[in-house]
């Protein structure tokens, strides 16, 4: 699985720049201990705020006049409060304690404003707590991966069928997340989450010009032409890099409905046992002949169609040629159908006993033609229109082109473009990629473009389906075309069969980085950069997917600075009173200072022993009071005098038993 392959750790999503794109990539299980932190963090970073905010009021407040017991109440209540809520309840407590005296007292208190900042710093970091986990959001949901089995793959020259078996699966697989995940599919299926771009979008130009001889082209359609344009390594392909190491590459394919009169001819050809021969009628197409390494193979036409197929109810059936430029092909197509500049791929269709509930003009499906006695087909006596086929074959051609480029130079002046190759077919492009001047890293990241490419063609995306190569095949049934073509089917079939094409390269360039499947079971062998390889190697390391479940990742970024601002704003929170201090005690301000202190409980419960008679006590300015005493005897003190419950006080000397002088002769049995 490709999840077992997520890389864990720090590493640089150059979709950003490198501040903002530094990411961590965590197990969930670590994330959500970092989330929990990170809440934890700026949870604590908010009672520091309220710490320096209560600080900085109950400062503001303090001075030697008299004041109302409220003010007093407040002030302890600013200097001992635990988190800004609690603080706003008990101000909102004293004020209701306090609203039967005079009202304008809680006006003057500062209550409204102390309870509106209170809780109005609560909910900024209730929230930002909550919100630290979007560090996980901005970082996004890509993922790097990096496998052990990284490289290409490749079969033995006597392992064809185990090439045949893997190309065939891949182009199924293709199929499947073409129809899933391209044109308007199923785009929020999982399946669609696999690549760094679920699809890649082309344009399509219906007023393009025939790719072959004028008289080749079908004259009643006009040919297209499909070009993805220029495809980023990184943004479409996942193969994280900076800028000057990415290249760009270009897919387009032209093709039209062909028009085979000048090239088509009707014969009979004795087949069988020369004992018992048979003569079926053909119809044969030549646009250039085959030669077979074995004689018996050698043919001089194109396709031929057996006539007897009429008779046999078989449906749709597509088959395919093609010749690549730069290649010793084993098909050589005539002059009008050559070219050196681009791979041609000729389909040929024949509609065989496909019979059609509704009329249609396409230039490969076309059928127009009432079938003669309908009534067959009619269990009332109103009759039923079927059509059969206006053409016995049809064909349609395609030529594909490629194009790889440098971003990293600029091209003509003229163009304002990148430094590319021309458009070429896909042997004679790889020789001409040294004039763009690729560096080594980016001449390793085009190479598992490049495989892809090679099986990017309309040759590949047909051969050895059959009729399930063809979305018109999808509503046949029981030889009856149900539904109504459209008039264009075949730019339908043409867009299909181009998404299968550009899958194939996503799917190549991934499988290049998780390592290739259905191979060596096959007989074929993977291909890895050797160690020393240090470029190949680290392309090995850079391809991106997208949602893999039971992985996080965490933008640095926002992560380090909720740990920096978090940490400033807590150790601020926790030394504010210190260093504010020294500054005051250096000035001479000792009132705001030392009120601070004796605000503390600990003070106020000194003050308190201090006024029921328990007077020897040490470090009264600072923030814990001791008694004198050293012994456990000395440092008794008294507890609670209940005689009146509705007014407890502390316990004076008055009323202890046997004391001494300042509570230094305590009897032992007053600490039983």
């Amino acid at each position: 699985m490709v999840s077992s392959y997520v890389y864990t750790g720090l590493w640089v999503n150059h979709s950003l720049a490198r501040m903002r794109g530094t990411t961590l990539t965590l197990t969930n299980k670590n994330g959500a201990i970092l989330v929990a932190f990170l809440a934890t963090l700026v949870t604590a970073a908010g009672h520091a705020v309220w710490t320096i905010l209560r600080y900085i009021f109950h400062q503001l407040r303090a001075s030697d006049e008299p004041h109302d017991a409220l003010y007093y109440q407040q002030q302890a209540a600013l200097k001992n409060s635990s988190s800004a809520l609690g603080t706003a309840l008990t101000f909102l407590r004293m004020s209701w304690a306090w609203r039967r005296h005079e009202r304008r007292m809680i006006w003057r208190s500062w209550t409204l404003l102390l309870v509106t900042v209170a809780v109005l710093i609560s909910a900024i970091f209730t929230a930002a707590a909550i919100f630290s986990s979007q560090v996980t959001q901005t970082a996004g949901t890509a993922f790097l991966i990096r496998s052990p089995d990284c490289g290409l793959w490749d079969f033995p020259s006597d392992q064809t069928t185990g090439w045949q078996i893997k190309t065939l699966n891949d182009t199924h697989t293709a199929q499947n997340y073409a129809r899933t995940c391209y044109q308007g599919g199923s785009a929020n299926s999982r399946l669609c989450d696999r690549y760094k771009v679920p699809e890649i979008i082309w344009h399509t130009d219906r007023k393009a010009g025939c790719p072959f001889a004028a008289e080749a082209c079908y004259n009643l359609s006009t040919p297209i032409s499909m070009d993805t344009g220029y495809l980023d390594s990184h943004e479409i392909f996942g193969l994280n890099a900076v800028p000057e190491e990415r290249v760009a590459v270009r897919k387009k394919t032209t093709c039209s409905p062909l028009r085979l009169r000048n090239w088509v001819d009707a014969v009979n050809t004795t087949l069988g046992d020369p004992s018992d021969p048979v003569t079926d009628p053909f119809i044969q197409v030549y646009i250039g002949g085959f030669s077979e390494n074995d004689p018996a193979l050698a043919r001089n036409y194109t396709y031929r169609w057996n006539g007897h197929n009429v008779f046999m109810e078989r449906g749709y059936d597509i088959q395919t040629v093609y010749a690549h430029a730069g290649y010793e092909n084993s098909w050589a197509p005539i002059s009008e159908f050559n070219r050196t500049d681009a791979d041609v791929t000729v389909f040929f269709l024949a509609q065989n006993n496909v019979l059609y509930n509704f009329p249609n003009s396409d230039a490969l499906f076309g059928a127009n033609t009432i079938l003669p006695d309908n009534n067959n087909f009619s269990s009332t006596e109103v009759p039923i229109h079927v059509y059969q086929p206006d053409r016995l074959i049809s064909a349609m051609g395609c030529v594909d082109q490629f194009q790889v480029c440098n971003p990293a130079l600029p091209g003509p002046v003229s163009t304002n473009s990148m430094l590319c190759t021309p458009l070429d077919a896909i042997i004679p492009l790889y020789k001409k990629v040294s004039s763009i001047q690729l560096s080594a890293t980016q001449v390793e990241t085009w190479s598992p473009i490049w495989r892809g490419m090679q099986y990017a063609g309309m040759d590949k995306v047909a051969d050895g389906m059959d009729s399930s190569a063809l979305r018109a095949q999808e509503t046949v049934r029981n030889l009856f075309q149900t539904t109504k073509l459209p008039n264009d089917q075949w730019v339908v079939e043409l867009a299909a069969w181009n998404a299968i094409a550009l899958a194939r390269i996503q799917a190549t360039v991934l499988e290049y980085a998780t390592g290739p499947i259905n191979v060596v079971e096959q007989g074929g062998r993977i291909i890895k950069p050797e160690p020393d390889d240090k470029v190949g190697q680290s392309i090995c390391k850079r391809q991106l997917i997208l949602n893999v479940a039971g992985y996080q990742n965490f933008n640095m970024l926002g992560v380090t600075l909720t740990l920096i601002i978090s940490s400033i704003l807590i150790i601020i929170g926790w030394t504010v009173d210190i260093f504010v201090g020294w500054v005051q005690e250096w000035m001479g301000k000792h009132y705001a200072r030392l009120t601070w202190v004796q605000d503390g409980y600990l003070q106020l419960q000194r003050m308190a022993y201090e006024g029921a008679g328990h007077a020897d006590w040490e470090g009264s300015a600072d923030d814990v009071p001791l008694t004198r005493g050293r012994t456990r005897e000395e440092q008794v003190l008294m507890g609670l005098d209940l005689r009146d419950l509705r007014h407890p006080r502390l316990r004076g000397f008055e009323h202890g038993a046997r004391l001494g002088v300042h509570g230094k002769a305590l009897s032992s049995s007053l600490l039983e």
